[in-house]
């Protein structure tokens, strides 16, 4: 690509972030939801108070959920970020229902299935707190899970993949077992890794408002509570010792590498 092409380039990518007053800011409030037309619950990781007086890098770690339906104006603005990968955790059919719409920028789709508890044969009548707690317990200790909570850390470390996005169906359970993960190899403590995942609450809401409605047996399935990501944080800590050890060992994070490139 010549100069001039570059230059141009940068130039339309600056004017689509303008052109997007409700989009992305380079430096949103910690956890501050990204203003879409056709997400709910897309966020920037950074900001976050991190390791050894350090914070998260504004503009490489985002959370989402389902990015199937971008209107024009929506890619507009994650094109101007720019991301440059994106990693989903639903299921074969979940992918195959609503298949992702990329931005332009994007040169990596990964797709890591996480399928915790089978919810598809679950019967509406047990889906309680307790089955979700046990879901979130699965998220950290289920062999598939785990093989691709492995890859999802693999691709954060490689050189090229940041900007980067990662979602779920609501950008709650896997995605918020997935970034409380990243927040702790940050170094992030516990209750702000917590209060980002509660935020999911109150952005998800009206996603769900008319399948409430239409399903109450669904509040436990769509909530976001405080004792589901307690029991996979929990379950951590009392089967392998530590944070730092699930971390490194399972999960084979370099810590110093995730560090050294989503903080400053």
């Amino acid at each position: 690509m010549s100069n001039t092409k570059y230059l141009l380039s940068c130039l339309l990518a600056l004017l689509a972030l303008c052109l997007t007053p409700h989009g992305y800011t380079k430096s949103p409030a910690p956890g501050e939801r990204i203003v879409l037309e056709t997400t709910w619950n897309t966020r920037d990781l950074g900001g976050y108070n991190a390791a050894n007086g350090k914070k998260v890098i504004h503009g490489k770690l985002f959370r989402t959920d389902e990015p199937s339906s971008l209107s024009e104006k929506d890619m507009r603005t994650l094109s101007a970020i720019p991301l440059v990968t994106l990693i989903d955790f639903r299921s074969i059919k979940e992918q195959q229902d609503k298949p992702d719409r990329l931005p332009e920028n994007i040169r990596r789709y990964y797709f890591l299935p996480i399928t915790p508890g089978k919810l598809s044969d679950v019967d509406d009548a047990k889906i309680d707190e307790n089955l979700m707690i046990r879901i979130y317990r699965e998220l950290v200790t289920d062999k598939e899970a785990i093989a691709q909570y492995t890859e999802f850390f693999r691709i954060l470390q490689a050189d090229d993949s940041a900007p980067l996005a990662f979602h779920c169906a609501a950008g709650k359970d896997r995605t918020g077992v997935g970034a409380a993960l990243v927040l702790y190899s940050l170094g992030v403590d516990d209750t702000t890794i917590m209060k980002d995942y509660l935020q999911s609450a109150s952005y998800i809401h009206e996603k769900y408002a008319d399948i409430l409605k239409q399903k109450p047996a669904y509040a436990p399935l769509l909530a976001v509570k405080r004792e589901y990501l307690q029991a996979a944080i929990d379950t951590i800590r009392n089967h392998y010792g530590s944070m730092d050890n699930y971390l490194q060992k399972v999960l084979q994070v370099n810590i110093s590498r995730m560090q050294e490139k989503y903080l400053q």
